[in-house]
């Protein structure tokens, strides 16, 4: 865990988000089985290697539409990502898209789930 991963939970929970972790203990194929068998649609990911992977199983996992960066990215893995119509972004850029494009909250219910 990171104090980005611990941005990132409380940034979801007032929209009503439910995060899934993913760890790096589960191997690259149980991070992609659980990708796989998950309506994700936005991926939040601390490595580059963990961005091109994501990148590369895209076709299979039709509803990843964006992944956020934790690290800078390269212009090669940006045009992947537009090939693969991926939106690619950092954390600094979802913030700033955060400030000029603030959104109402959704509350979530008692009895929603915090994170999987």
């Amino acid at each position: 865990t990171s104090v980005n991963y611990a941005l990132c939970l409380y940034s979801a929970w007032p929209y009503s988000m439910v995060p899934i972790g993913i760890y790096d203990s589960l191997g690259r194929d149980g991070v992609k089985f659980i990708i796989m068998q998950s309506p994700v649609e936005i991926i939040f990911a601390n490595s580059l290697t963990r961005v091109k992977n994501l990148i590369e199983w895209k076709d299979e996992t039709i509803s990843l539409k964006t992944i956020v960066s934790f690290v800078e990215t390269t212009e090669e893995l940006v045009r992947l990502a537009k090939e693969k119509e991926l939106r690619l972004l950092t954390l600094d850029q979802l913030r700033e898209i955060g400030r000029n494009h603030p959104v109402e909250p959704v509350p979530p219910k008692p009895t929603d789930a915090a994170m999987i």
